[in-house]
């Protein structure tokens, strides 16, 4: 949506260059922003590169702070203020493995190790 707004030539190829990149942890978010400032760059100049580098940044901060957390929540039954918690004090302690593995973790901890009256311990 954001690339039809601002009105990047060649929708269909950056779409398919972002969406190969979206599996690709970290990295991806760098490798499919490229292309689009290029062509943006290239067509309009440097405002649109802007505009382009802001709307990715914004569409990621939406992602990683707002949909991930609920996602996670529903999927793990954590709550979304936990989950960005534990995403926190796991990237400080641990950097990328922390993001990677600091929710798995906590599920696993809270579970298992410090099971609440309401779960129980399963072999």
């Amino acid at each position: 949506l954001g690339m039809i707004v601002l009105q990047l030539p060649g929708l269909w190829f950056l779409s398919i260059v972002v969406l190969l990149c979206s599996f690709i942890p970290v990295a991806g978010v760098f490798l499919s922003t490229t292309p689009m400032v290029i062509v943006a760059l290239g067509n309009y100049g440097i405002a649109k590169a802007v505009a382009v580098v802001v709307m990715v940044l914004l569409v990621h901060l939406l992602e990683a702070y707002v949909l991930n957390p609920q996602i996670y929540s529903v999927h793990l039954n954590l709550p979304p203020l936990l989950v960005l918690v534990v995403l926190y004090i796991a990237e400080h302690l641990f950097g990328i493995l922390g993001l990677l593995m600091g929710v798995p973790a906590s599920v696993y901890c809270l579970r298992y190790i410090f099971p609440g009256p309401q779960t129980q311990k399963t072999p």
